[in-house]
């Protein structure tokens, strides 16, 4: 194994855990959302700070944000399933194509788009 697999493997296991929380309530989307960006903007500066090792700190980075946002989508999606009768039809968390915008402002921005 190399350090970007054992970095990638770690950093994956630590938003499989953070994305635990989040099925279990004990965040919110905007809490686990600013907590994988932590994570990931922390692997980076590491990588970068130890280019010797890593020669593509950016492809890792985009890999683990799919990883995470595509966990959070997935959470999401069984979230609708589940709670179809309780959900306003106008909710705007209904369409996947704000889903991905939703994620990707509160990574941004660190806070709900308004």
């Amino acid at each position: 194994m190399n350090c970007i697999d054992a970095i990638e493997g770690i950093i994956k296991r630590i938003i499989d855990r953070t994305i635990d929380d989040l099925f279990s309530d004990r965040l919110d989307d905007t809490e686990y959302i600013r907590n994988i960006k932590a994570v990931i903007v922390a692997s980076e500066s590491f990588m970068h700070e130890n280019k010797e090792i890593f020669n593509s700190p950016e492809v890792v980075k985009r890999i683990l944000y799919d990883y995470a946002k595509d966990k959070w989508m997935h959470h999401r999606i069984k979230l609708q399933e589940k709670n179809k009768t309780k959900i306003d039809e106008a909710d705007n968390l209904l369409d996947q194509e704000y889903l991905y915008y939703f994620y990707d402002y509160i990574y941004d921005r660190g806070v709900y788009p308004l």
